[in-house]
């Protein structure tokens, strides 16, 4: 009798905590264009004071690499679990439920499972009705509206500079600074539209994954002036190396055309002077600020109503970013800087305050998250738990990091393995045209390509078949 009556409650108490585990909440917050330019990532000039108390109460991911370094393609990666190879997701205009219809990604894994799935902001990089996944959400995607103009200009003198080209839409100047309160601009009517949707999943008590996709530091750089004059432009970030690396491909490079559609950004390069670089410096990192409040607001409210215990949160930059590094701007290359992201995970009984150094990917953010919440991992997914890494941060795991980017033609396959970067770019009859390899043991920036050189044909040989492993990354597809 004794033996039954612990047996049964053992039974309950499982049923118990498996129904807890299944009430589990996602904040899932993605920020546009986010370098890991923070203080938790070492950086003593940014000031990050609400992301830096997200990380102090979980991990931080060291060594965290998108899929392929522009928005598109990216979020497409790391919302349906797949990576672009699997996609075919490799521009901006590719939809993900076109290229592989009946995915099940990671917004409609939690409708399936009877969650309240809603999206806020710049979530997949398509959007509205016929965006990326409308189904996959409990309700069409929320966007913030308000008075300004174009890509989000307040002011009189730049909203009179906006021009419109087939190549651009509502783009004028690369910066602004108004003397208004947070909520002028959209982020901040998003951080409230959040705080909304919290006091709302309090009330109904429903599990919920709540998606916040903030837009800055994107471009253009505009944020409440506040957030400007907490830096001072002549210590700011100043790279150390502006040219590309020495023996690199030609077209591995960029050539900042995003930035350069901007009313204020000359065409040609010889014609900056050092006063545009530093405004843009100055106006990435006071966005870099604002983002980070509106972050802080989301995060305490979700604190004041008692949903944290019952919530993991994960934080990521959907690609890095260049600030002149390599004398070149924005992303769009295979290169360590763009493709290494700040990623931020906080969960309930894994607050370490701990940095992982271990190879992660975006493409485990899905499986991270089924996982946590206690769910059977989809078969589909191309990525791995990080649930070992969030007990144990300094726990062995994969050897390689992949990338990706398309040049016409071909294929380039990157891979971080230990101090390396390694690049193959392979043509449509799968072969290798280029390859590429730097060493990042002082810097994440690299100064020379030492593919062809002799004395490092033996790492070329190993680092190649670690590649050749990416089950079917060498299979060019279109």
């Amino acid at each position: 009798m004794k033996k039954r009556i612990r047996l049964f409650c053992i039974l309950s108490v499982l049923t118990f905590f498996n129904v807890l585990g299944q009430q589990k909440n996602v904040l899932f917050i993605v920020v546009d264009d986010l370098r890991p330019e923070l203080g938790c990532y070492g950086n003593p000039i940014v000031k990050s004071p609400n992301i830096d108390k997200l990380a102090s109460e979980g991990i931080v991911f060291e060594k965290a690499y998108c899929q392929q370094a522009v928005c598109g393609p990216s979020r497409a990666s790391f919302l349906s679990g797949l990576r672009p190879n699997s996609t075919n997701v490799f521009d901006l205009k590719t939809r993900l439920q076109e290229s592989v219809p009946n995915t099940l990604t990671l917004p409609l894994f939690f409708k399936n499972k009877g969650y309240e799935v809603i999206s806020l902001g710049k979530i997949y990089h398509n959007r509205g009705e016929n965006g990326d996944d409308p189904n996959s959400w409990t309700e069409l995607e929320w966007h913030p509206q308000g008075q300004w103009k174009g890509r989000g200009y307040l002011t009189k003198e730049a909203q009179s500079k906006i021009y419109n080209t087939n190549r651009k839409k509502g783009v004028g100047p690369s910066t602004e600074k108004a003397a208004v309160s947070d909520n002028m601009y959209p982020d901040g009517v998003l951080a409230d539209e959040a705080i909304d949707r919290l006091k709302g999943f309090k009330k109904s008590g429903k599990p919920f994954f709540l998606a916040c996709g903030f837009q800055k530091p994107h471009l253009p750089f505009n944020a409440p002036k506040r957030y400007w004059d907490i830096y001072n432009p002549e210590t700011l970030y100043q790279t150390s190396q502006k040219s590309w690396p020495v023996d690199m491909p030609k077209r591995a490079g960029n050539k900042s055309g995003e930035l350069k559609s901007y009313t204020d950004i000359p065409q040609k390069k010889k014609n900056w002077d050092k006063s545009i670089e530093t405004n843009l410096i100055h106006g990435y990192y006071a966005s870099v600020s604002y983002v980070d409040a509106q972050i802080g607001k989301v995060v305490e409210e979700l604190d004041r109503l008692d949903l944290r215990k019952s919530t993991i949160i994960v934080l990521l930059g959907d690609h890095g970013w260049k600030l002149n590094d390599y004398g070149a701007w924005c992303k769009h290359t295979n290169f360590e800087i763009d493709a290494r992201v700040p990623l931020i995970i906080s969960a309930p009984q894994y607050k370490t305050n701990k940095n992982s150094p271990a190879l992660v990917e975006l493409v485990d953010v899905y499986p991270t998250l089924a996982d946590f919440c206690n769910f059977e991992i989809p078969t589909h997914c191309e990525g791995a738990s990080l649930i070992p890494l969030l007990k144990k941060p300094n726990k062995k795991w994969k050897q390689v990091a992949l990338s990706q980017y398309p040049t016409s033609g071909s294929m380039r396959y990157s891979i971080r393995s230990g101090k390396w970067r390694y690049t193959e770019w392979i043509d449509k009859e799968n072969h290798i045209v280029e390859r590429e390899l730097y060493d990042h043991s002082k810097s994440q920036l690299a100064d020379r390509n030492y593919a062809k050189d002799k004395k490092y044909q033996s790492i070329v040989k190993k680092l190649s078949k670690q590649l050749d492993k990416g089950n079917g990354w060498k299979k060019f597809q279109k």
